[in-house]
């Protein structure tokens, strides 16, 4: 086959030759960012979220308007190059800038892709080969290794948001956030941008909304006592939750290390749950500013607020206090904290026991007063953070039996903020939540006295005689369970102690759901249809009622649905589309991150195949909740996401994006024009692969010839055919016969056919023994080759 070469280089020096350089210009590449929300410094990245490569060009010479540059991505991971790789930029081609400025999202060439964990390495080529390959006086310096750094597997913390129906003033009107401020891919956006998992399961509180008729305006903290009792009784736990207050408030929001809530005015609300957020973590109000260029990698801010991608130096740190949306984004050094954090561990380890002692209340800083709320003993209760005795507003003393035996010597402290982000100087009170020490088994308690910094007493509780006796009245055993039911039941203490109580519902007698805390009376109306379909036989309610230091708990009967509910397929499955946003525009071939969140009330997280990405012009895409696709076809496609559960229920959305055409460098497959006049026999002869410039090569492939036949490639520069054997040969006047055979399934093939040298023409045709045709051969299609320089 070299001889084939030597044709086309012989073609070439008579007269093929390529233009010289109209413009004496190089381009090289001044540097490169890998960046997840901001460049943290460090070589640390969590595999499986979207990631942003900015390459920057630099310049020698002036470019002309056409001189457009582009380039590719390849990606290695463990030294093996992905199935994805190459990946085309986002941006490209672009005409290189005078004086790049990191600060112009365009002053960079730009690439986005998941990476998978291990050893990832990534190789840049700007201005590769191909049909808008510039013209160079050096193409040495278009090539760079971002050396291979680790990505690291990261965990998917779950986020129970609750919309809060707030009623202050009494009333039956509800009163909630509006549902597209706080839905999944607008409410989480600011907290997926920053933090350093690949997702997080931002879900919808198992009863859809929780009303509150005390007053926000001055605190949050009766507020965040109440989520983190709730937290407290459900199983499994999730990471974090948060309550969504409809409008604004007299500050952004607050937390007790626990939960937090916040407003849902839209031009700050996205920031400042993800500032509660980073309170919750363990991180104070600083000043700083983020010091580096930050990306929003998959476009988070984008709604509701239109935010532009790159985030400036203008940008203060999350944990700054009193901003609004559009002022912050994630300092370097919190970005490092963030993701080391055990919240965002990919294998967490058990954080929860056997039985534990939960208290909590509010303290009054002012007044030295706390009052206790609620105290009960539960299994699987999550630890709370603590600081030195010494530290702490309050010390917990924890005494045995005797009253007087400290069982925990170094007491039991917590430090307390009353954080918000315009602190409230009028209103000291804050939320206490405080989980005794899981190595002191709660019947060994008998007292536990809780001490302010001055060592003043301000509460103190001994274990009574009696414990509670509770009993559920309704629902009866023998009772089918209706969609709507009203649980009642009797509860008393002999000893005369004020009760606290608590419901909450197992579907499965593994699952908890919270119901309610510090519930009044002895009734609680309960909509099955915004709980978890029980499993029959396996489901029950439970009440708790405590005295204190003496917790009874009881169960229902084992539950039996009606007929109806028992056909009821349980409740629907929710997804909402975080990546793409509608109205944005992509270049071909440029990877689209699919990004979606999908829950169900029984199956939890949907993942994996239960989870389908369509177009409604290219058809089936792709599944998995986190994904890409660098395929579509020019113009504009509705994307649908559709999430199906265990039930064969389903639930979608859509978002409507377009996808801009232009030419894409590199070794895209391409195949050269077929002709025809092929025949007598029904061989084709194909010539694909690269594009044929400097660098790229292409395959020459017969099939369908006879077997193990003789054969030749007639090589020629003119289109002139000639009858000859029955049919047409094309190339007249032929540079090259080349003589070959065919193997024993009639076919031929020549791999690394190298490009470059032309622009030039050629036709190329196949010729092979066929004793069945009328004159003893075949003759193929014709294909015309393009040869670029």
């Amino acid at each position: 086959m070299s001889k084939l070469a030597l044709a086309a280089a012989a073609l070439t020096a008579a007269g093929f030759a390529g233009q010289a350089n109209a413009q004496a210009i190089d381009v090289s590449i001044a540097g490169t960012q890998v960046l997840q929300n901001v460049n943290n410094g460090t070589a640390k990245l969590t595999a499986g979220k979207s990631t942003f490569v900015r390459v920057g060009l630099a310049t020698t010479g002036t470019p002309g308007p056409n001189d457009l540059i582009d380039g590719i991505l390849r990606v290695f991971v463990n030294g093996v190059e992905t199935a994805d790789s190459p990946i085309y930029s986002i941006n490209g081609p672009l005409l290189p800038p005078a004086s790049p400025s990191p600060a112009n999202l365009n002053d960079s060439l730009n690439f986005q892709f998941i990476p998978p964990g291990g050893l990832v390495e990534l190789r840049v080529e700007v201005n590769p080969a191909g049909p808008n390959q510039v013209a160079e006086t050096n193409f040495a310096n278009n090539n760079v290794t971002i050396p291979a750094v680790t990505y690291f597997c990261k965990g998917t913390p779950e986020m129970v948001y609750v919309p809060i129906d707030y009623r202050p003033s009494g009333g039956t009107t509800p009163n909630l956030p509006d549902p597209l401020l706080i839905e999944p891919g607008v409410g989480d956006n600011f907290f997926q941008g920053i933090y350093g998992a690949a997702d997080t399961e931002y879900r919808i509180y198992d009863q859809g909304f929780k009303v509150w008729t005390q007053s926000l305006s001055g605190s949050g903290s009766a507020l965040n006592t109440v989520l983190t009792n709730e937290l407290q009784m459900m199983n499994p736990k999730p990471d974090f939750m948060y309550g969504w207050v409809p409008g604004g408030l007299p500050y952004n929001g607050q937390t007790n290390f626990t939960t937090a809530m916040g407003n849902t005015q839209n031009f700050k609300h996205q920031r400042t749950m993800a500032h509660e957020h980073g309170h919750i973590l363990g991180k104070s109000h600083n000043s700083a500013n983020i010091t580096t260029i930050g990306i929003d990698v998959e476009r988070q801010l984008n709604l509701p607020l239109a935010l532009p991608q790159v985030m400036g130096l203008d940008k203060k740190d999350i944990m700054a206090a009193g901003l609004n949306t559009n002022q912050a984004w994630v300092w370097p050094v919190n970005a490092n904290f963030f993701y080391e954090h055990p919240a965002f561990n990919c294998d967490q380890p058990a954080m929860f026991g056997g039985s534990t002692v939960y208290l909590s209340g509010i303290y009054n800083r002012a007044t030295g007063q706390f009052d206790l709320g609620t105290v009960m003993t539960l299994e699987n209760m999550r630890a709370m953070p603590s600081v030195p005795a010494a530290e702490g507003d309050l010390v917990f003393q924890i005494l045995g039996t005797d009253g007087v035996t400290e069982l925990d010597r170094t007491g039991f402290s917590w430090e307390f903020h009353c954080f918000g982000d315009v602190e409230n100087a009028t209103d000291p009170l804050v939320s206490v939540a405080m989980t005794l020490p899981q190595t002191i088994a709660p019947s060994q308690i008998g007292a536990v006295r809780i001490i302010d910094r001055q060592g003043n007493a301000v509460n103190n509780l001994v274990r009574s005689a009696n414990a509670p006796v509770a009993t559920f009245t309704s629902p009866r055993p023998s009772q089918l369970i209706p969609d709507k039911l009203t649980l009642e039941w009797t509860a008393s203490d002999v000893d005369g102690d004020a009760l606290n109580q608590h419901l909450r519902y197992s579907p499965d007698g593994w699952r908890y759901v919270a119901l309610g805390t510090l519930v009044e009376g002895n009734s609680f109306d309960v909509d099955m249809r915004r709980l978890p379909r029980m499993v029959v036989g396996k489901g029950f309610f439970e009440l708790i009622v405590s005295d204190g230091l003496n917790t009874t708990v009881t169960r229902s009967t084992k539950l039996r649905p009606t007929i109806q509910f028992a056909s009821f397929a349980g409740g629907l499955p929710d997804t909402h589309i975080v990546t793409p946003d509608s109205g944005l525009t992509y270049p071909k071939g440029a990877p689209v991150i699919l990004h979606s969140s999908g829950w169900d009330l029984e199956d939890r997280a949907l993942t994996g195949s239960s989870v389908v990405w369509t177009s409604d012009v290219d058809g089936f895409l792709t599944t998995g909740r986190i994904t890409s696709v660098d395929n579509l076809s020019v113009g504009t496609h509705t994307i649908t996401v559709t999430v199906t559960d265990s039930a064969n229920q389903t639930d979608s959305d859509s978002a409507v994006i377009t996808i801009l055409d232009r030419n894409l460098p590199g070794n895209q497959t391409i195949c050269q024009t077929d002709i025809g006049f092929g025949g007598p026999g029904s061989s084709t002869l194909s010539v694909c692969g690269g594009d044929l410039s400097t660098g790229t090569t292409v395959d020459v492939q017969l099939t369908g010839a006879a077997p193990s036949a003789p054969m030749w490639l007639v090589v020629g520069p003119t289109n002139a055919p000639l009858a000859l054997l029955g049919g047409l040969i094309v190339p007249s006047a032929p540079s090259l016969i080349q003589p070959a055979a065919t193997d024993a399934s009639g076919s031929f093939l020549y791999s690394g056919f190298q490009g470059g040298g032309g622009p030039n023409t050629l036709y190329v045709q196949a010729l092979y023994l066929d004793l069945s045709q009328p004159f003893g051969a075949g003759i193929s299609n014709a294909v015309q080759v393009q040869i670029l320089p």
